[in-house]
Order: C-alpha cells, then structure tokens, then sequence
C-alpha cells in the first residue's frame, strides 16, 4: 500500500514555507502553527492557523482516529498489522510537544496534516480509493526564522 511518503511531505510543506515566509516572519511565534494540505504535490492549496496546544493534540488524535477508522473498514488486514491506534497518537503527541517545548523565541513549530493520497492508488477500485480519501499523514517541523 502505497501512500504519501516523508519526503514528498517535506517538499509540500517547504513549497508553502517559501509561499508564506514573511507572514510566519511577522507572525506570533508564541504559538503552534496547524497546516491543513488539500493536495499531495508542491504548491498544493493549504489553510494555516495559529493555535494552543490542546488543538493541535486534538487534531492530531482526530486525524489518526479518522484514518485508523477508515483502514479498519476498508483495509482490515493492513489495519491489523498496524501500531496500535492509541500509540501511534501518542508518539505523534510527543513529537510535536518535544518539538514545542525545545523550542527559541526565533523558531516556529508547525503541525502538518497532509492527505495521505490513497485514494490516488490506481491499485484500488474507485469505491474503495473514494472511502480512502479520508486517511491522514501528519509530519512536525521546527524552523528558524532568523
């Protein structure tokens, strides 16, 4: 099962940076920032927000919940061979705080939610990759705003 990989999320998610540098520049840095992706290719649309910590936990335990939900109905064995739900949320969970917590007043941390892009496997049938639709990556960063 193929879906969107670490490094093509890194590239979406530099692509929007470049876009978007001098608003981050002049923005809070007190804050988390959520990034929602509507697509899995560079230059895709997105939607930023500026949040708190208990949003982006949320979102994080939504977007997990919404995926591991969507491969237990339509993909059961490969949701049986995966992480468990509450771990893998967790892991997500410390990512980011760890991220968070360690960070300068000259750095931004931003929680990415990207599509996962299986329903753009041709190797499903149009029913399933429809249903697949739903299923999130998420990826953390860290940067420097100097």
């Amino acid at each position: 099962m193929s879906g969107i990989s670490y490094q093509q999320r890194d590239a979406i998610f530099q692509q929007m940076l470049i876009q978007n540098i001098n608003t981050f520049k002049n923005g809070p840095t007190d804050k988390p920032i959520i990034v929602i992706f509507e697509g899995t290719k560079p230059g895709c649309k997105s939607t930023y927000n500026y949040a708190d910590q208990q949003t982006v936990e949320n979102t994080i335990i939504t977007s997990v919940g919404t995926t591991y939900m969507s491969l237990q109905v339509i993909l059961p064995q490969v949701h049986q061979q995966m992480e468990p739900q509450q771990s893998h949320t967790q892991k997500l969970i410390h990512m980011f705080n760890d991220k968070w917590q360690n960070k300068t007043n000259t750095e931004l941390v931003f929680l990415g939610v990207f599509p996962a892009g299986l329903d753009e496997n041709p190797m499903f049938p149009d029913f399933m990759r429809e249903m697949l639709g739903g299923c999130f990556e998420i990826s953390t960063y860290k940067i420097s705003i100097n």
